[in-house]
């Protein structure tokens, strides 16, 4: 049986998600709005190409396919960081706005006779 978290690891948790699913979101947000196109770090001038290898393969883009890429994995991120943002934004809602304690019912008084 899993180990319930304690309240301050599911407030810290919430704020970590929050905060990381901005940072992603930040970041798709200016991949897509940014007029520089990226490869490795580096900015391309034209006439430029970028060759990225992984896996014992190599691959080369012009500077229109890069900004390409670019732009697909700036949008890419803005949702994957959107979805974790609004992730941590309800947990945040559910450790802080709501309250674990069980209410204890009010018994009605007696009524005032006239």
């Amino acid at each position: 049986m899993a180990k319930r978290r304690s309240p301050a690891q599911q407030k810290l948790s919430a704020i970590m998600a929050l905060v990381i699913g901005l940072l992603i979101l930040g970041y798709g947000i200016y991949s897509v709005t940014s007029n520089d196109v990226d490869c490795g770090g580096q900015t391309m001038n034209a006439g430029d190409e970028c060759v990225s290898s992984q896996a014992g393969s190599s691959t080369t883009r012009s500077m229109s396919e890069q900004n390409a890429d670019n732009h697909r994995m700036g949008w890419f991120g803005m949702v994957i960081g959107l979805g974790i943002a609004s992730y941590g934004g309800w947990s945040i809602y559910r450790a802080f706005g709501t309250r674990h304690e069980q209410q204890v019912p009010v018994q009605p008084g007696p009524t005032p006779s006239a």
